[in-house]
Formats: C-alpha cells, sequence, structure tokens
C-alpha cells in the first residue's frame, strides 16, 4: 500500500459507526470524508476539489451532492424517486452558520443525513467530540444532525462528489425509514430546542441539563434508530 494509506481492521458489527470512529482517531489529515463500501467516488480528483474549497475558506464541513446508479434496470424502474435523489436544485453557497445551512436545505425539502455528502475539518470534529453513536442503526442522523448545530463555517457546492449505489437492500431501508421518521421528527425537534444543552458520545450515553428530556431523546432518536 501506498504509505499514506492506513488499512485498519475491526470486526463487521452491523454498523459503519465503529469502523467511521476508528478512522477519526488514526487519521491525521486536516480533512475527512467518508465513502460506504458500495458506493464510488465520481471521479478521480473530487475529493481535490472539495479539498480546495475547505482549505480556501477554512471551512468546519463542505456538503456536496450526489447521483445514483442501479443494480439493475428493475430497480430503477419501480424507483424513480432515486433517479435525481440527492441531487439539489440550487447551489447554496457559503454560510457562517452551520444551523442556517440546514434551515434553507430543509426548507427545499433537500435535506439528506448521510455523512458521505460532507468533507469535515478533522480539528472541528475533535473539538467538538463528534462521532458516531455506535449500538444502532442510521447512525449517520444524529453524526450530521450534530455537526450542523455546532457547523460556524459551511458551504454546500452543487457538485457530484459521489455515486450512490441503488440495491434491493437499500430501498427495503428506506422504507422502513420512512416508518420511523413520525417518532424520529420529535425527538430531533426536542434536540435542535435544546442543542446547546445536550451533548451526545460515542459510546451510546446522552448528557444533558434537562434530565427530563432524556427518556424523549432515547425513545425518539436512539430508540427508534435500532
Amino acid at each position: 500500500l501506498d504509505e499514506q494509506i492506513k488499512l485498519l481492521h475491526t470486526q463487521n458489527g452491523g454498523s459503519a459507526a465503529v469502523a467511521r470512529n476508528m478512522g477519526i482517531e488514526a487519521a491525521n489529515g486536516r480533512y475527512i470524508a467518508f465513502l460506504d463500501a458500495d458506493d464510488l467516488l465520481a471521479s478521480e480528483n473530487v475529493l481535490s476539489y472539495a479539498y480546495q474549497y475547505c482549505v480556501k475558506k477554512q471551512l468546519d464541513f463542505v456538503h456536496f451532492d450526489a447521483k445514483s446508479f442501479f443494480e439493475n434496470e428493475e430497480i430503477k424502474e419501480k424507483n424513480p424517486y432515486y433517479v435525481t435523489a440527492y441531487q439539489r436544485d440550487k447551489e447554496y453557497g457559503y454560510y457562517d452558520s452551520g444551523i442556517n445551512l440546514l434551515t434553507d436545505i430543509v426548507a427545499d425539502n433537500m435535506y439528506y443525513q448521510s455523512a458521505c455528502l460532507s468533507m469535515f475539518k478533522r480539528s472541528f470534529l475533535n473539538d467538538n467530540d463528534i462521532h458516531f453513536l455506535e449500538g444502532v442503526f442510521f447512525e449517520d442522523n444524529i453524526f450530521t444532525l450534530q455537526c450542523f448545530l455546532k457547523a460556524r463555517k459551511v458551504m454546500h457546492l452543487k457538485f457530484v462528489v459521489m455515486s450512490r449505489r441503488v440495491h434491493e437492500n437499500s430501498i427495503m431501508q428506506s422504507r422502513y425509514i420512512i416508518e420511523k421518521f413520525s417518532f424520529l421528527y420529535n425527538g430531533i425537534t426536542l434536540f435542535v430546542r435544546d442543542s446547546n444543552n445536550i451533548k451526545f458520545n460515542h459510546k451510546n450515553t446522552i448528557t444533558t441539563k434537562n434530565p427530563n428530556n432524556y427518556n424523549i431523546y432515547n425513545n425518539t432518536i436512539i430508540s427508534s434508530s435500532m
């Protein structure tokens, strides 16, 4: 392997959280990007392009788009939503608040939770103790939300960095997420309102200055994700 590449080994626990946390801890570069095992980079130089914007603007993270490709034509015909999913209608540009960017993207119904749709400053993740919550499904949902809530310098580029594979298992998972969304929404709303007083760590522990909200967070955000 190239000397710049570190190969880390971990047991498959059914979630990417453990491996991603290991990668964050082992990394020594300025910025970090994630890619799921069944997805692809859109081209050879896309990460370099995103990195240049990060350095130039000193971003906490840059948010970008993706395109879908399908395991077969039958899946594509049955799921036309994914043909344009992960691609925004416009470029949102630079914001001095992650919450403001999140608000605009959500208002346009263009919010996607995948951590693979951003490149993050490593010091931003470490300084804010942001890791992936282990032991739950859909760990990206909480991770991405924390990043938007904590970030001060963010940018969205209408630029495709990755290609997301759509297969039968991903379709089934998406349907499961929709069924859970009504429970997650209430928990996320409380999370946003209490964002200055709540903290997750990657060992599945919550601390908050409002202990009465603990059961609501746990039942709607964590338990609904399992």
